[in-house]
This record gives C-alpha cells, sequence and structure tokens, in this order.
C-alpha cells in the first residue's frame, strides 16, 4: 500500500489512547496534530520506545518514538492513537528501523534526550526532585 494511502486509512481507522498506562515497548501509533511539523505519515507516526512518567516541566509523561525515517523523536503533551492491527504490517514496511533491529541493538532500551538524561528500561517512574545543600 502506498504511504499516503496507508496515512489516509490510519487516520480514519485509529482510535484515541485514552490510558497512558497501557502503553506498550513497540506498539504503533499515531500522534494527534502538531502545529511544529507537517502531519504526514513520516512525522506522525511511530512506535513507542520509551515512557518518561512526569519527566516534562509540567509534569505531564514524556513518549520517545521512533518515527519512520528512523529518527527519535520527544513527544510531550501529546494524543495518542491507537494503529489497528490490520495496518500494523503495512505501516512496519515504510519503516527503515523496524521494533526487532531496536531491541538486538539496544536491548536495554537507553535512550537520551538530546545530550543530556540516559534512561534505561520502558517505563521511567518519576523521579523525585533533586536538593543539593550548600
Amino acid at each position: 500500500m502506498q504511504k499516503d494511502d496507508l496515512f489516509a486509512a490510519i487516520k480514519s481507522r485509529a482510535t484515541k489512547i485514552d490510558n497512558m498506562d497501557e502503553l506498550r515497548f513497540g506498539q504503533l501509533v499515531l500522534t494527534g496534530l502538531s502545529t511544529s511539523t507537517e502531519y504526514n505519515f513520516d512525522s506522525a507516526v511511530g512506535f513507542i520506545c520509551q515512557v518518561r512518567k512526569g519527566a516534562s516541566d509540567a509534569g505531564e509523561d514524556v513518549v520517545l518514538l521512533r518515527h519512520s525515517n528512523g529518527e527519535l523523536v520527544c513527544h510531550l503533551a501529546q494524543v495518542f492513537l491507537e494503529i489497528p492491527e490490520n495496518l500494523v504490517l503495512n505501516s512496519l514496511a515504510h519503516f527503515s528501523r523496524g521494533i526487532d533491529v531496536e531491541l538486538v541493538e539496544n536491548p536495554e532500551l537507553t535512550y537520551m534526550i538530546g545530550e543530556h538524561l540516559p534512561e534505561s528500561g520502558f517505563i521511567i517512574p518519576i523521579r523525585p526532585p533533586v536538593s543539593i545543600d550548600i
């Protein structure tokens, strides 16, 4: 299936994920609209690599997605929609880096946001603030 036709099918059939606690590694999702990027298959479809609970400055979850071009993108304050199972294989055929490669090359699921904050694992719990006594 061509990418544009696939994206149209995904947009019309994806269902909103209401419970962020049910996200799972490798789950293929569609992001909600974003004002910062063009809304197409390459920018809006990805598989979940890591969830950092309450990690944004506003205390929201941060979700790291691997997009079809192989780029790891940090999403916060984002709506996610689950892609129907019958569209997942067609979608993954357009990815330059598959879920299996992700697990082989990064079995500890260690990711960084920018050049900072390395974390390992799928669900990263809320970290208490660090205070330094001087």
